[in-house]
Formats: structure tokens, C-alpha cells, sequence
């Protein structure tokens, strides 16, 4: 398949609906100085888990600064990246000479079995808990059989005072803190993916789970 025909312009228009997009091009020239320290080390540990190899055609789903990106190419795979913000994907494209298309993960605008990697960091959380399956549906939709979906999400973890705290900020606040903690295990396996790794980290105190779930076939 020619990289051309792996992308569907007639579903893009379906991000010009989600009001994020207005919050994240503000954020564009910023976001990797204030989300790459912190969020390097699980997202790093989700692509050695990932297994990537030389050749395979990722989507990076929710690219932010695009330093992903850079890595999927530097580890010889076609990579490409998706995100609702244009400010996000002019500064990736021009800081990693990335393929980036603009596009939402609720109906990704992507050709079906066209990728052998769905990879999205901190991204799943940012959607409505009704939005989640849609989204994974969608992932599903686009992988090959026996292809590989990698998460890195806030989790839930009802023990720890910091993540109370967070959830409060999340329903008082939910513009400026937009994501929060989610059974990510629970809704990959509710999707139809077979969990084949799974790790645990944090940021900044709070728990993060580090999936990868295989499509059947």
C-alpha cells in the first residue's frame, strides 16, 4: 500500500467538532517543554515493550512536540503521526520532517489493516470515558491482524491520596486539567485486544500503566 492511500481526507473533517483543538494550538510552541521532561521515561519504556522493527508502519495517535516521532523513524519504521491541533503538527513536521495528518481519533481518517503499530501516549485519558471504545474501535479498525496497540495512560489507583486529589482538579478544573486516571487494561480488553505487556510508572506521583494489546488474527 502506497503511504498516499493510507490516509482518508474525507473522514478529517470530524476534528473541526472537538473544542481541544483551539486549546492545543495555543500550547503548540510550548508543550514539549512543559510534558517532555516528565513524560520521556514511560513513553520511552512503551516503545522498547512495543518491539518495534525496521520497516513497520506506525501511526502515532495524539503526537504533542512530535519527539516520538523522531524516534519511529530513527528505529526504520514509516512512521506517521495524527493530532486535532494544526499548531501541533506544523511544529512537528517542521522540527522532525515528520508525516503528520491532521485527523480525530474518534474517527480516524486511515485506511482499514493499513498499520502494523497503533501508539498513543497520555492521549486515551483525554477522551470521555462513552468516547473510549470508539476510540479503540477505530485502532482496532486501522491495524493489521496480529498488529500492535500500544497506551501510555493515567490509571486508576483508588490507594493513593494524589490521584484523589487529581480527579477533584479534573472535575473543577477539566479545561486546564484534561485528562484523568482510567481502567486502560479494562477497556483495551473490552475492545477485543489481547494484552501482551503491561508496566507500571508515574508522573509526578501519579500511576501510569504502560499497555501493549495485540489484534486477534
Amino acid at each position: 500500500m502506497a503511504d498516499d492511500d493510507r490516509v482518508d481526507t474525507r473522514r478529517v473533517t470530524a476534528v473541526r467538532r472537538r473544542p481541544a483543538r483551539a486549546l492545543y494550538d495555543h500550547l503548540s510552541l510550548v508543550y514539549g517543554v512543559l510534558a517532555e521532561p516528565w513524560e520521556r521515561r514511560p513513553r520511552r519504556r512503551a516503545l522498547e515493550l512495543l518491539s518495534l522493527r525496521p520497516g513497520e508502519c506506525v501511526l502515532e495517535v495524539g503526537i504533542g512536540s512530535g519527539a516520538d516521532l523522531r524516534t519511529l523513524g530513527r528505529a526504520g519504521c514509516h512512521a506517521w503521526g495524527l493530532d486535532l491541533s494544526m499548531g501541533m503538527l506544523r511544529r512537528a513536521g517542521r522540527l522532525h520532517g515528520a508525516r503528520v495528518v491532521c485527523g480525530d481519533a474518534l474517527a480516524l481518517p486511515v485506511s482499514g489493516d493499513a498499520f502494523d503499530v497503533v501508539y498513543a501516549s497520555f492521549t486515551l485519558e483525554l477522551f470521555a470515558t462513552s468516547e473510549i471504545p470508539i476510540v479503540l474501535s477505530e485502532a482496532l479498525r486501522i491495524l493489521r491482524p496480529g498488529g500492535r496497540l500500544g497506551i501510555v495512560s493515567l490509571t486508576k489507583d483508588d490507594s493513593g491520596r494524589i490521584v484523589r486529589v487529581y480527579e477533584w482538579a479534573h472535575r473543577q478544573f477539566p479545561a486546564l486539567v484534561d485528562c484523568r486516571p482510567i481502567d486502560a487494561r479494562a477497556a483495551l480488553e473490552s475492545a477485543g485486544f489481547r494484552i501482551s505487556h503491561a508496566a507500571r510508572d508515574q508522573v509526578s506521583g501519579l500511576p501510569v500503566e504502560i499497555l501493549v494489546g495485540r489484534k486477534p488474527g
